[in-house]
C-alpha cells in the first residue's frame, strides 16, 4: 500500500506536497492542511491529484475562501473547514456526508445560507456550524 494520510499542519504553502510523486498523492484518502498558507489556486491544482480523497481538513487556513469549496475532489465525503471566510457564495457540495464549517471568523452572506440549505438537502448527515455568525433570514429553516 501507498501513502493514505498526509498531515502538513502549520506548513508554509504546499511545497512539501508538491515534492511527492503524483502516484503517492493519488492514493491519499486523508489530507490535513490545517493552519497552512495555502490559497484557493493552490488547492485547485491539487484537485486532480487526489482522486480518492475522502477527508480534507483545511481549517484555519487564512488565505482560503469559499471559492476553495469549488475545488474539492468529487470523492470527498468529510470536510473540515473551520474559520473559513464564507462571505461569498458556496458551491453545491452534494456528496459530502459530514461538514464542519464552524468558527468565530465565519460570516455568512445570504447566498451562502441558501447554498448550505441545498447541502443539507443532499447526502449530508452531519453539519457543524458552532461559533458561526448568525445566518440571516432563516435560510436554513425548513
Amino acid at each position: 500500500g501507498g501513502l493514505l494520510r498526509l498531515d502538513v499542519q502549520r506548513s508554509t504553502g504546499i511545497e512539501c506536497i508538491r515534492l511527492l510523486p503524483p502516484k503517492a498523492l493519488s492514493g491519499l484518502v486523508e489530507l490535513v492542511v490545517r493552519g497552512c498558507d495555502i490559497d484557493d489556486d493552490e488547492l485547485s491544482l491539487l484537485r486532480g491529484a487526489l482522486p480518492r480523497l475522502l477527508l480534507l481538513d483545511m481549517s484555519s487556513c487564512p488565505l482560503l475562501t469559499s471559492r476553495a469549496l469549488g475545488c474539492l475532489p468529487a470523492s470527498l465525503r468529510t470536510l473540515r473547514a473551520r474559520d473559513l471566510d464564507l462571505s461569498s457564495p458556496v458551491p453545491p457540495l452534494p456528496r459530502l456526508l459530514e461538514a464542519d464549517l464552524g468558527g468565530s471568523s465565519v460570516s455568512f452572506a445570504p447566498e451562502t445560507a441558501a447554498a448550505l440549505h441545498s447541502v443539507v438537502r443532499g447526502s449530508l448527515q452531519l453539519l457543524r456550524l458552532a461559533g458561526c455568525a448568525a445566518v440571516r433570514g432563516g435560510a436554513l429553516a425548513g
